[in-house]
Order: structure tokens, then sequence, then C-alpha cells
């Protein structure tokens, strides 16, 4: 049995095939290698967990200074684990400046949070995607040039890739090819399965 598609028509194959999308981008991006090894030496691996981790110690003061002022600003702060609903409303109604002194907390805590998640996977020999740009370049310079050379790399992916799109072979060959390919998926599943296995 036979299955209908809705096929674009030469152009716009040849436009597509072409096109450059946003989402490819992304997603050539997220397969770059996140291995630590491949951006560092054993040296500088070593040297970015120490400074990160001498980050990481340094930001507990500023989170005690954050939880201080919060809980000298509304006693809500305190109960935010116990009843975290009450919470959520009473922040609502609290004034501007009060609620800018328990989101500069939440901040602080936060942050601390992601520096200690980013240790914790530098440790295991991976570049954490969502917190590369966390920690300060002035406070962890090593780890700062080891993402460098990631995003640089990244970079060189995503160049190669939109080389690749366009200057895809959109000619009477690769047509040919196309036409043949959409044949083969309109004879079904099954059929096209058994096929492409020859």
């Amino acid at each position: 049995m036979s299955t209908k598609h809705n096929w674009p028509n030469r152009d716009e194959w040849a436009r597509d095939k072409r096109t450059v999308y946003a989402g490819d981008v992304h997603e050539v991006r997220v397969d770059v290698s996140r291995d630590v090894a491949e951006y560092a030496t054993p040296e500088q691996f070593a040297a970015a967990l120490a400074e990160l981790g001498s980050y990481w110690r340094a930001l507990g003061k500023d989170v005690r200074a954050a939880n201080n002022a919060a809980t000298a600003a509304s006693p809500w702060w305190r109960k935010r684990r116990d009843d975290p609903l009450g919470y959520a409303i009473a922040r609502d109604e609290l004034a501007d400046d009060v609620g800018q002194v328990l989101a500069r907390a939440h901040a602080a805590i936060d942050h601390r949070k992601d520096i200690n998640t980013l240790i914790k996977s530098l440790a295991a020999g991976r570049l954490p995607g969502f917190t590369l740009t966390t920690a300060p370049a002035e406070a962890a310079p090593v780890f700062a040039s080891i993402v460098a050379r990631y995003v640089a790399a990244q970079d060189a992916a995503v160049a190669a890739f939109i080389e690749r799109r366009q200057t895809a072979a959109i000619d009477d060959a690769a047509w040919q090819r196309e036409l043949e390919r959409r044949a083969a998926i309109s004879k079904g599943p099954l059929i096209h399965r058994m096929e492409a296995r020859r």
C-alpha cells in the first residue's frame, strides 16, 4: 500500500537543502564534545578545579550576608521552605525594596549552587553547558580559557555545517536521488525498510 506525501517541488527542495535553520545550528553546538580532556591539559584541569573551589568558598560569605539581610527584611524568609505557597503569596505583597532584598538572597544562593554543580561536573570530566558562563573570568581564568576553547570548537563545527549546507548538491543528479528516495518512502514503511537493507 502506497503512502501519499505532500512533497515540496524542486525549487522548494533546493531552497530547503541550502537553508541554515537556527534549530540545526543549535543541535550542532549541542553535539560538540564536552569532554574536558579535549580542551585542557591535566595541569589546566587541576588548576581550574582549584580556582573554582576557591571561588565557591568565597561565595559562602556573600550567601551568609544575603541570608542575614533577607532574614532582617522579612519574617517570611525563614518560612520559605516550610510554607513555600505562603511565602510565594507574601512575596507578591511585599514592598519593592524588601522584595529586592529577597531576590538578591535567592540569586546569591542559586549562584553558589550553580558553581557547585559546575565543579561536580568538571570533576567528572564534563563541561556542563548550562553553567559554562556562571563563573566570572577574573575569578577563574584557567576555567575561562577552557570554556573559550570549547566555544571555539562549537564555532568551528557550526562554520563547517553552514559551509556544507550552503554548498549542498542541488543539481539534476541530486534531484534524481531525491525523487528515488521519495518513491521508496511512498511505497510504505515495510517495503522502504526492506529496500534500505539492500
